[in-house]
């Protein structure tokens, strides 16, 4: 009996080391379920953060596309309406071919005044003619002035259309190239964080 009790107390002694080690390994165990738990949340985190990033980059890849088509529109109406103005400036230059000096105001009182001295005075039958005619020349070139007047109103009212094209696709160009810019940053951003995640799932 005696030799038994000796026996469990050698073998108790042997187990003290033992379970201090087993004790140990628990504690390492315990160490790399904790750090091992961490790294996942980290992880988790991580792409949580790549994922709304990646989120403001396509939102804002989606406002740099409509913007760009935008500029593509208002660049098209703008060489239209430059299409056009060169279409009324050459017609212009053809009218002014023709034109007469004096303007629309000198012209209009000059055949007031021979109209007022056809109706006022006597004249001989040729005189009469050669007055009728210088009216009719008036009249001509009246109607001329007028032209190139009605077209020349019309090109400043493109002219001034164009302007503002060019001003609205200049303001669209600076906000795609500040989209653009903001989008390359979220995209270097969010690399970054997928070469952590990467880089702590080798951990």
């Amino acid at each position: 009996m005696a030799y038994l009790k000796e026996q469990i107390a050698t073998l108790n002694q042997e187990l003290i080391p033992i379970k201090e080690e087993r004790n140990d390994f628990n504690e390492i165990a315990k160490k790399w379920v904790k750090k091992r738990n961490a790294l996942n949340e980290k992880v988790k985190n991580l792409r949580e953060e790549a994922f709304v990033i990646k989120d403001k980059r396509d939102s804002i890849n989606k406002q740099v596309k409509e913007l760009k088509n935008l500029r593509n529109q208002v660049n098209a109406k703008g060489k239209e309406k430059y299409s056009k103005i060169s279409e009324l400036q050459e017609k212009i230059n053809k009218l002014s071919e023709n034109r007469f000096s004096g303007n629309l105001r000198q012209i209009s009182r000059q055949i007031e005044e021979i109209d007022w001295e056809i109706q006022t005075n006597s004249f001989q039958i040729k005189e009469e003619q050669e007055l009728i005619n210088q009216v009719r020349e008036l009249e001509t070139q009246l109607l001329s002035q007028k032209r190139i007047k009605k077209v020349k109103n019309k090109l400043f009212e493109l002219r001034t259309e164009q302007r503002s094209f060019r001003s609205e696709s200049q303001t669209v160009h600076e906000k795609v190239s500040e989209l653009a810019e903001e989008s390359q940053k979220l995209h270097t951003k969010m690399v970054g964080v997928l070469e952590k995640v990467q880089s702590l799932q080798n951990e």
